[in-house]
């Protein structure tokens, strides 16, 4: 899907090279100039979570870190994408048991303030089996056995997604017209305050249980520092809120 999307920026290729064979081409010298340039203490996020002393952690630090050379921060210019101007699409067929179909949108990047108002769109409507797209296109319409919203959660402009598996019997055509009914919907009219608030509470609940693990922890730290300030881990649950 992603070569469909991005014509110029990096997120058309999901993997740090295109072609394998560049290994086979690849000089000691190139390999070395790749670990120099991007992986240094420069590029570089460490995050110590656990019953430990802060004290005790420099000191490690120093110990194992200190005397390794903090290299050169790779400048991040990466391009950017063009504005999508026409409609986009691949048709695959291949001999599977169902037909699936994949629908995607461009939206803002992760520091975006308007990346959480999005990221609780996609939750509205198909976070649960009472969120919209389980109650009207798989329960009651039944044009679904299972379908999906979600966001990418990229750092760049990234994309909103909604994925399903259409049941036997069911067109493309039907499929597609069922979720564009549900997201004309989302357009024209207004969320529901007790519906606003339930999708609140499950974001609110997910992320405070995700602190009691320590590895959720470390990992939401490093995202945060990586997105320019670690104390935004903090601010995650008033952000949604919003």
């Amino acid at each position: 899907m992603r070569p469909l999307i991005y014509k110029v920026h990096p997120y058309k290729w999901a993997t740090i090279v295109k072609r394998s064979n560049i290994f086979e081409d690849a000089t000691i010298a190139d390999v070395k100039g790749f670990f120099k340039e991007h992986y240094n203490p420069s590029n570089a996020v460490l995050v110590v979570a656990g019953d430990v002393e802060l004290g005790h952690v420099k000191q490690l630090c120093e110990k194992w870190f200190e005397p390794i050379d903090a290299g050169l921060k790779p400048k991040r210019n990466l391009p950017v994408e063009p504005e999508q101007t026409e409609y986009r699409s691949l048709t695959v067929e291949r001999d599977v048991p169902i037909s699936s179909i994949y629908r995607a949108y461009r939206m803002c990047s992760r520091i975006d303030p308007e990346y959480h108002t999005i990221d609780m769109i996609s939750d509205i409507m198909s976070r649960g089996n009472s969120s919209r797209l389980y109650k009207n296109l798989i329960k009651d319409k039944q044009l679904f056995s299972d379908i999906n919203a979600y966001v990418m959660g990229d750092f760049d402009k990234g994309l909103f997604v909604i994925s399903g598996k259409i049941n036997d019997g069911v067109s493309v055509e039907e499929a597609e017209a069922g979720i564009d009914a549900e997201i004309t919907k989302m357009q024209n009219e207004l969320v529901s305050d007790e519906e606003l608030q339930k999708c609140k509470n499950k974001i609110e609940s997910t992320v405070t249980y995700s602190e009691a693990d320590v590895l959720n922890k470390a990992t939401n730290l490093a995202i945060s520092e990586l997105l320019g300030d670690a104390d935004l881990i903090n601010k995650e649950i008033e952000n949604y809120q919003k």
